[in-house]
Order: structure tokens, then sequence, then C-alpha cells
């Protein structure tokens, strides 16, 4: 299990619906927070049938016509009340990668996790161990 905690400041280049304060994990093709996004604020255990929703800085990508299975390289977590846990595997299996509620990380490069995750849920350390939010 990874556990990162880093700066809790937005990055530049965060789309307006990966702002602190909006309840979302935002997941990015690139490092660095840049190329297609996909932001939810709920638990997804595969996504193998999503893509990307948008690109900030090029609105004319296609970005729903890529993949978001196995190809995330950076994470932003914007929850309000929970931390994100990132699967390698569809149903919340394989190695995970834990992002603290305010948290980033801006290049899973290096890590068994780049271009690797294919699910993630949202959860609350409840002073002893974490549970389901």
């Amino acid at each position: 299990m990874a556990f990162v905690a880093l700066s809790g400041a937005a990055a530049a280049s965060d789309p307006e619906v990966c702002v602190s304060g909006s309840g979302h994990v935002c997941l990015y093709l690139h490092a660095g927070n840049q190329g297609c996004a996909a932001h939810y604020g709920y638990n997804d255990p595969n996504y193998r049938n999503n893509s990307y929703d948008f690109n900030p800085y090029h609105p004319s990508w296609n970005c729903d016509l890529i993949g978001l299975n196995d190809s995330i390289s950076s994470i932003t977590n914007r929850g309000n009340y929970c931390d994100t846990f990132h699967y390698r595997h569809s149903g919340y299996n394989g190695f995970e990668r834990i992002v603290l509620r305010g948290a980033q990380v801006s290049d899973l490069a290096g890590s068994d996790h780049n271009d690797a995750l294919s699910s993630h849920r949202w959860k609350r350390f409840n002073g002893y161990y974490y549970e389901n939010c």
C-alpha cells in the first residue's frame, strides 16, 4: 500500500471542477495534472468502460475517445470528507494507492501505479481504521 500526503494547494492546471472543496477526485492522462481529465464524486469499481471528460487547455481534443483504464498518470483529491483509494485492478483489487483529501500525486511515473489504475473508492479514517464513505 502506498500512502501519499502532499501539498493541498491546487495545481495551476487544475480545471474548475477540481478546485478545493469541489468534492471530486480528478484523474489525469499526463503527469503534472495535464492532458485529458476525468472527475468523480463517487466510487467507480471499473474504469474499463469509462473515458476522460475534457482537457481544460485543449477543449477541441476528443478526450471522450481515450479510455480511462490503465492510463492515469496523476491524481488530485479535492474531496470534502474522504481520502481516495486507487486500485490496480477493477473491483477494488490489487495494489492500492491512497491519496489523502486535499492532496495530489503529480507524477505516478516510476511507481507500480502509473498507467495501471482500474478502480477507486472513497474512504475515511475513523481514528482506528478506514471505512467506506
